[in-house]
């Protein structure tokens, strides 16, 4: 999350023109997939799941835990991967015109 909000950030730069048009509808879109991937996982659930009488690992195979466990952690590794092979500018701070406890 914390590595998603900084490339907004990215995204919005310096210009603040639409700016929370911007956060507002990358939140929008982050919780309608997030609602489309738990719709998915769970139409592949079974109705009654009977997971105390296993007998075998297939019978007790989850999708919807082994999603939730699975796809996170892959959605993580991929913005690790994208955000170290980003061109980011090095920016230089700006001196301070006026004194803060002024």
């Amino acid at each position: 999350m914390v590595t998603a909000i900084s490339m907004q950030g990215v995204l919005v730069g310096e210009d603040l023109n639409g700016c929370a048009f911007v956060y507002g509808s990358l939140s929008f879109m982050d919780k309608i997939s997030c609602g489309v991937a738990l719709y998915i996982l769970e139409s592949y659930q079974n109705s009654s799941p009977n997971l105390q009488g296993c007998s075998s690992i297939v019978s007790c195979f989850s999708v919807t835990r082994t999603g939730l466990g699975l796809i996170p952690a892959i959605c993580a590794l991929v913005g690790v991967v994208v955000t170290y092979t980003m061109d980011l500018q090095t920016t230089t701070p700006k001196p301070l015109m006026e004194s803060l406890l002024a």
